[in-house]
């Protein structure tokens, strides 16, 4: 059990040992060696809760150094890009103007990563930038780094491979009643795409092991495919997904999936949308019983 379990533990039975202790007294009967084993195990509970407490004081204060020097270590990396993106000369802001050639621009709001817009940009284009940058990276190089153009060529090459896969997944994704062969095709679409990742030093995401392990079986049982599926909607249901989690945590999976999906869909529907801004104008006017109530008394 953690610390503070033991810690209550230990509390709970010291004030049971001191009734204990309490009832002998008030029996008027003196039993010197109970009354002693009691006491002894009160003393070495007490001992115990001691040792515990300074136990997490001492962890406690570990954990906060250690999260001092996280944030030591995060600001060093914030500063070092901010002055790599302030450089006009830098690695970073000559891939940076190439991809801005192709309308691809990083978002501020989002760590600096592309958002799903750019990325399919990206995506389509990924033989002509990855060309593009590799030849800048290349020419770029100087006497002390580590990286030689055969080096280069690999990353760029693995990198565009990854995005045409990733591609590739997507656009099958998108075929209305897919076939056998639109299933196999997928799934080696997104074997390969994990598989290149690794080989690229990337850590296994949640998405990728989604991807790998159920996406091809979802094509399958969802009748006529997810043609409808889009990335922007998956980043706002992830988004919004813990309201929804506390609002149906009462349901079973499939009634929470049904209930959430039926009012997702309900509330961007363009008549609703239209009918719930219609409500803004709109003003309640007398009920029916006041109006013939009035008319009566005339």
């Amino acid at each position: 059990s953690s610390g503070a379990s033991a810690i209550k533990n230990l509390k709970f039975n010291i004030r049971n040992w001191r009734g204990d202790l309490v009832a002998i007294e008030s029996a008027g009967q003196v039993d010197q060696t109970r009354q002693a084993a009691i006491k002894s195990k009160i003393d070495d509970a007490e001992k115990g809760i001691k040792r515990l407490e300074d136990e997490r004081k001492a962890m406690t204060k570990e954990i906060d150094g250690l999260k001092k020097k996280r944030t030591s270590k995060g600001e060093q990396i914030t500063n070092i890009k901010k002055a790599r993106k302030l450089d006009a000369n830098s690695l970073y802001t000559g891939i940076d103007n190439i991809l801005q050639e192709f309308s691809i621009v990083r978002a501020e709001y989002h760590g600096g990563d592309l958002t799903g817009v750019h990325i399919k940009i990206f995506m389509a284009n990924a033989k002509e930038i990855m060309s593009r940058i590799r030849d800048y990276l290349t020419k770029s190089l100087h006497d002390d780094s580590d990286e030689t153009p055969d080096s280069i060529k690999d990353v760029c090459n693995n990198v565009e491979n990854l995005l045409v896969l990733w591609e590739g997944v997507l656009s099958n994704l998108h075929i209305e009643f897919p076939e056998e062969k639109d299933f196999i095709e997928t799934q080696q679409f997104v074997d390969a795409a994990v598989e290149l990742s690794f080989k690229m030093g990337m850590s296994k995401t949640v998405k990728g092991h989604g991807a790998q392990r159920h996406i091809v079986k979802q094509m399958r049982a969802v009748y006529g495919g997810l043609f409808e599926f889009d990335e922007q909607w998956a980043e706002r249901i992830h988004q919004i997904g813990k309201n929804y989690d506390m609002k149906y945590r009462y349901q079973n999976e499939y009634r929470k999936a049904m209930t959430r999906a039926m009012e997702t869909r309900r509330l961007s529907k363009p008549q609703t949308l239209a009918a719930t801004a219609s409500l803004a104008t709109f003003k309640r006017g007398k009920r029916k019983a006041v109006i013939a109530k009035q008319r009566s008394d005339k």
